[in-house]
C-alpha cells in the first residue's frame, strides 16, 4: 500500500485476528481519539481545534473485512477511554496494538513533541503492577522516512518480561515488522500466516526460550522502503496489479507451528508469489533485494554469527526450528508511532 487512500482487504485475505482465535488468545486494538469502538470512518478531527486525531490508515486491522465484517472483531478495536477502564478493571487482552492520535504520535508535530507524550504516558504504565506482570511491551516506528538509507527503525522493548540480565541491553539482530507476529507465534504456539512472517527473525528474547537460531542479515544492499504490486498500489511508488499475492500453504516457519488452516484451505494448490521462507521481504522478478544475503547465527550463541559463507537469498535453507516451551505467558503491547 503505497497511498491513504480508503482501502479495504477481502476476507479471504488472513490477519493476526485468526492467529489469535486457533489458541482463543485475546486481542484488541486502542487507537486514540477513536469516537467510539468498531468505528470505520476515514479520520476523526480534534473537535475544538478541527487537527487530525484519529486516522484509518494507523489502524490496521481495521482494512480488513475479515474484521469488519464480524461484528466481535470489530468491537475489539476501541480507544484510550476503553484502554484506560480495561486497565483500571485488570482486563486488557493479551495482545494489544495501540496508536496514539497524529499530534502524540510525532506524525503532524515531531520527535520531541511525542517522545515526551510518550515518556508521562508510558511511565505511568511502568509503575502498574498489573501492567508490568510478564508484559513485553513494544515502542516502535512505522518508518524513518530516509528512504535511500533503507529505512531503519528504533525500538525499545520494555516491562515485566525482560529478564534482569537483558535490561539496558541492545540486541543488534537483524528483524521486520513480521518479527513481531513471527515472535508471538512462538511463544503461543500458533501457526504462521504464510506470509513474511514465515521466515522472519524472531524476537531473541521469545528465540532464546523456544531454542530457534535467527539469521544475520547482511544489510548493505537491504531496502525495506518499497512497496510490492498489488491492487492496493496506487502506481505512483509501485506497480499496480488488480491480482493479491497468493501466501505460501506448506513448509517450516521460524515459529515452527506450520500455516494456519484457513491459509492452507483457501489457497489450495496455488503458488506462493513470494518465497516467504526468507528472513527478509525480497521479489526476484523486480530485482527487489536480490542481493542482500543472509547466515544462520552460531547455535551456540544467538548473539554471534556463524563463520560460514552468506549464502545468496534464494538458496538459504531453512530447516525445522527446535521449539521448546516458554516459560510464562507474556502479555504483548505494541505501541506504534508514526
Amino acid at each position: 500500500m503505497d497511498n491513504d487512500n480508503f482501502n479495504q482487504i477481502p476476507a479471504n485475505v488472513s490477519t493476526i485476528a485468526d492467529l489469535f482465535d486457533t489458541k482463543h488468545i485475546s486481542w484488541g486494538e486502542y487507537q486514540e481519539h477513536l469516537p467510539y469502538p468498531g468505528f470505520q470512518g476515514y479520520n476523526y478531527s480534534n473537535q475544538e481545534t478541527y487537527a487530525n486525531d484519529y486516522v484509518r490508515k494507523h489502524n490496521p486491522l481495521v482494512l480488513f473485512d475479515s474484521v469488519t465484517k464480524n461484528s466481535t472483531r470489530l468491537r475489539q478495536i476501541k480507544n484510550f477511554t476503553n484502554f484506560e477502564d480495561d486497565l483500571t478493571d485488570k482486563k486488557l487482552p493479551q495482545y494489544a496494538f495501540i496508536t496514539p492520535n497524529m499530534t502524540n504520535d510525532a506524525h503532524d508535530t515531531n520527535i520531541t513533541f511525542a517522545a515526551k507524550w510518550e515518556r508521562s504516558w508510558v511511565s505511568q504504565l511502568l509503575d502498574n503492577s498489573y501492567f508490568m506482570d510478564s508484559t513485553l511491551l513494544l515502542l516502535t516506528f512505522d518508518e524513518d522516512k530516509t528512504y535511500p538509507k533503507g529505512n531503519k527503525i528504533m525500538s525499545i522493548l520494555l516491562g515485566g518480561a525482560i529478564p534482569d540480565d537483558l535490561k539496558g541491553t541492545t540486541d543488534d539482530t537483524f528483524y521486520t515488522h513480521y518479527s513481531i507476529i513471527a515472535s508471538m507465534s512462538a511463544n503461543w504456539g500458533l501457526p504462521s500466516l504464510g506470509r513474511w512472517d514465515c521466515g522472519a527473525n524472531i524476537l531473541e528474547i521469545v528465540a532464546n526460550k523456544t531454542g530457534y537460531v535467527n539469521y544475520d542479515v547482511d544489510t548493505t544492499n537491504l531496502r525495506l522502503n518499497e512497496t510490492y504490486p498489488g491492487p492496493m498500489s496506487a502506481g505512483e511508488y509501485s506497480k499496480y496489479s488488480p491480482v493479491w499475492p497468493n501466501p505460501l500453504t506448506s513448509g517450516n516457519c521460524s515459529a515452527g507451528h506450520g500455516i494456519l488452516d484457513i491459509v492452507k484451505e483457501t489457497y489450495k494448490g496455488t503458488t506462493a508469489t513470494y518465497n516467504y521462507t526468507s528472513p527478509f521481504p525480497y521479489d526476484s522478478k523486480s530485482g527487489y533485494n536480490v542481493k542482500v544475503t543472509a547466515t544462520k547465527k552460531s547455535a551456540s550463541n544467538n548473539g554471534s554469527s556463524s563463520s560460514s559463507t552468506p549464502t545468496p537469498n534464494v538458496a538459504v535453507p531453512f530447516g525445522t526450528p527446535a521449539v521448546g516451551t516458554i516459560s510464562g505467558v507474556l502479555m504483548g503491547l505494541l505501541f506504534c508511532l508514526y
